[in-house]
């Protein structure tokens, strides 16, 4: 289905989530200017790590998740955008671009002590948090990437399969599930507030796109949003294979039904609203 064919009601009108107690507010895991260095972007910012981690927290207990592992994510979402933008190549700072999944996570591995120290993490939670951080590449698909880290070569799906198989099956089967709640949240962060808010990340997408030299223009993206938006959690296919590759076929993906009652009425209310202003041409 197109997003010519999409109408408000399916985002507004599913399920209601239960009531949650809301998680406490965590501990300051980085300090400002930590999180600042880490997320120099002008779209991936830390507004955005911010936004994002707030939501997939939140989207996490709408699911029925404990407060253990709603913190996990939230965590996890404070870390899915980090990146030092050094060019592999000249070895200057890059600010004002988007972020790259693979250095993001070869930034982790080589502070995983650190990461771990910080978070508590245990076990394989570190493994898990690089898949988790590894299907929020955009685009998911088996396109080979360059960028100077260990992962060269391979895909969006390689990197994220390498980090399913170092899980256990239990852990597997979960972090199948809130890989895509954390993407959902990665992808919509910034459409659930303000139209304002939302327009501007617009405008900032297409900065970091141009500080790339891609040749795009703000209408371009700023038409594109409403499509954008009326696809996000449909992507499923390459789920499903890597399912069938891991030995768990019959695991049931949560769809995008289930992730959009996930997000509360209020902010569903608001992903509608700005949906239909952006399909609708709005600018302001």
């Amino acid at each position: 289905m197109t997003s010519a064919n999409l109408t408000s009601s399916q985002f507004l009108f599913t399920r209601k989530p239960p009531k949650r107690e809301l998680a406490q507010p965590g501990v300051g895991y980085f300090a400002l200017s930590e999180l600042n260095e880490l997320n120099s972007g002008y779209y991936h910012d830390t507004c955005h790590a911010l936004e994002v981690s707030e939501l997939v927290r939140d989207m996490a207990l709408g699911l029925g998740r404990d407060q253990d592992r709603a913190e996990f994510l939230k965590q996890v979402a404070l870390l899915h955008d980090a990146d030092p933008r050094i060019c592999g190549q000249t070895g200057l700072a890059q600010p004002g671009t988007p972020a790259r999944v693979q250095v993001t996570i070869g930034w982790m591995e080589s502070h995983r002590q650190d990461l771990e120290r910080r978070f508590g993490w245990e076990g394989v939670q570190f493994y898990e948090a690089c898949a988790l951080i590894a299907r929020t590449d955009y685009p998911f698909d088996r396109a080979p990437r360059e960028f100077g880290t260990r992962f060269d070569g391979l895909s969006p799906v390689d990197v994220y399969r390498e980090f399913l198989w170092k899980l256990p099956r239990q852990v597997r089967l979960q972090c199948f599930e809130d890989a895509l709640v954390m993407r959902f949240a990665d992808q919509v962060a910034a459409y659930v507030s303000s139209f304002e808010r939302a327009r501007k990340s617009v405008r900032d997408l297409v900065d970091e796109l141009k500080n790339t030299g891609a040749p795009v223009t703000f209408e371009q993206i700023l038409n594109n949003t409403p499509r954008f938006l009326g696809q996000v959690g449909r992507d499923l296919d390459h789920d499903r294979d890597l399912t069938k590759e891991l030995n768990v076929p019959s695991l049931r993906l949560p769809g995008r039904r289930k992730i959009l009652a996930a997000l509360g009425l209020k902010r569903r209310w608001r992903l509608t609203r700005n949906y239909l202003k952006f399909r609708l041409g709005h600018t302001r």
